[in-house]
């Protein structure tokens, strides 16, 4: 198969293909030098062997997105419009925001960098910490090699500056999905896409100040219940093909006392639907 027949396997057939000379190569006569330059390329092809994938699933996300605008506004539903322009403005800009030309690489440790851990100088870390704490917007996408280190995504709490966080799973392993976390104290807006698990319970925040808005993307969820004594602060709340999951509208407000808004869309027992509560 050529590199262009199929862009969505391009990179595995590169792999393929790289491991098949790497074994020739090894027939010929092993270079120790010449091995390790190997292994560095097959890491990187490992690091962005989902890309395509990405690209065409963020694709769909701005598409849906603009497709539901353009149906408000054929519509004249104004009163929508109206209520819903921030998030509506905000959906576009993060949709279009993740089809930018741009790559971020993830350790093995599940932790964010501009490139692998291994080539970031030691005299650049203190740097990456520092820009890392001015961060106003971070996504953080766990893979299907990810080692996830005990209190490891609890430092987030220490990333003040942060408003919106999102955290992607590219794995279907349940096991991922047991990541207890803290989140900044002034984080407005937190993302779960592609959850692995079946309940939220076990990747709550220990906090209990929780962002005025979740949405959940995607992923095998089955149940939003959540531990009744403690004050969750969440006020709109965003859940989204979700086959899995049943909802009770009555169920949601007793969860989230200050919940002021739900959108609901392609769940198992509704398909669209939209509440507000009037406080």
């Amino acid at each position: 198969m050529s590199i262009r027949t199929n862009k969505m396997k391009a990179v595995g057939v590169l792999m393929k293909q790289l491991r098949a000379s790497r074994r020739k190569f090894h027939e010929r006569g092993r270079d120790e030098s010449f091995d390790g330059q190997l292994e560095k390329l097959l890491l990187v092809l490992n690091n962005i062997k989902d890309v395509f994938v990405e690209v065409k699933k963020n694709e769909e996300k701005l598409l849906d997105t603009l497709a539901e605008v353009y149906d408000h506004l054929h519509r004249l539903e104004s009163k929508k419009l109206h209520q819903d322009m921030h998030s509506i403005c905000e959906s576009i800009r993060d949709s279009a925001h993740n089809l930018l030309p741009k790559l971020v690489f993830y350790n093995k440790g599940g932790k964010i960098s501009h490139s692998s851990e291994e080539l970031v100088q030691p005299h650049q870390k203190e740097n990456l910490v520092e820009n890392l704490r001015k961060l106003r917007r971070l996504s953080i996408r766990i893979g299907s090699e990810a080692l996830i280190r005990d209190e490891e995504f609890e430092s987030l709490g220490s990333l003040l500056a942060l408003k919106h966080l999102k955290i992607s799973w590219g794995v279907s392993d349940p096991r991922y999905a047991e990541i207890p976390m803290n989140l900044p104290l002034h984080l407005r807006k937190l993302h779960f896409e592609c959850f692995p698990g079946k309940r939220l319970i076990k990747c709550l925040p220990r906090s209990d100040k929780w962002p005025c808005e979740l949405n959940i993307s995607g992923g095998k969820l089955e149940s939003l219940s959540v531990n009744m004594t403690r004050n969750w602060t969440v006020e709109i709340l965003r859940l989204k093909y979700l086959k899995q999951l049943n909802v009770d509208i009555n169920n949601l407000k007793v969860w989230f006392p200050a919940l002021k808004y739900v959108e609901i869309k392609q769940i198992s027992n509704h398909s669209y639907i939209e509440h507000q509560w009037n406080l």
